[in-house]
């Protein structure tokens, strides 16, 4: 029951956001990216960090925004990376006030949700970025511009691979 208030409280959510004026961007003049993803337990994401660092070798500034489902979160709070927990979400796993500030900071070209399953604090990030075009699996309708529905490989790194590779394709045709 408790489970449905929440889901109930996020679709909320999504239908009150304004409408968004999606500003679709050429690859190669993306500047700025923010990463949500959902951490490994033990916080330490290679995978992410080795997909952060194939955009920054593109010459994109990319932030990462994680989510871990434990109270007790031991990475640093970096300006560009951060990982947050329990802690940090309401019980209705609305990410507090303090972490929705932290990603506002910041205006991106572009989102990338490589969330691979359901999670309501990183849907919630995803819904609250400023970001002029968001990208990710499809899972929940009115938050991302640009979804991927995929049965392969469910994996970030295909995610993040694929929705590349398309971006690639529309940059090239228009």
């Amino acid at each position: 029951m408790f489970e449905k208030l929440k889901d109930w409280t996020l679709r909320r959510a999504i239908r009150k956001q304004a409408p968004r004026q999606v500003l679709f961007q050429n690859y190669k003049d993306i500047k700025t990216v923010l990463i949500v993803y959902e951490s490994e337990y033990t916080e330490q994401n290679a995978i992410i960090k080795r997909l952060r660092d194939d955009l920054v070798k593109d010459g994109k500034d990319v932030a990462l925004l994680g989510y871990v489902d434990k109270k007790e979160i031991v990475s640093l709070v970096l300006p560009k990376s951060r990982i947050i927990g329990k802690k940090n979400v309401s019980c209705l796993d609305k990410p507090s006030e303090e972490v929705i500030q932290f990603m506002q900071q910041t205006h991106y070209d572009l989102l990338l949700d490589l969330t691979m399953h359901p999670c309501r604090p990183l849907h919630y990030l995803a819904l609250n970025a400023r970001a002029d075009f968001k990208a990710g699996l499809d899972m929940t309708k009115g938050i991302l511009d640009f979804m991927i529905s995929t049965t392969e490989q469910n994996s970030p790194i295909f995610l993040f691979e694929q929705i590349i590779r398309y971006l690639k394709i529309i940059n090239s045709k228009s």
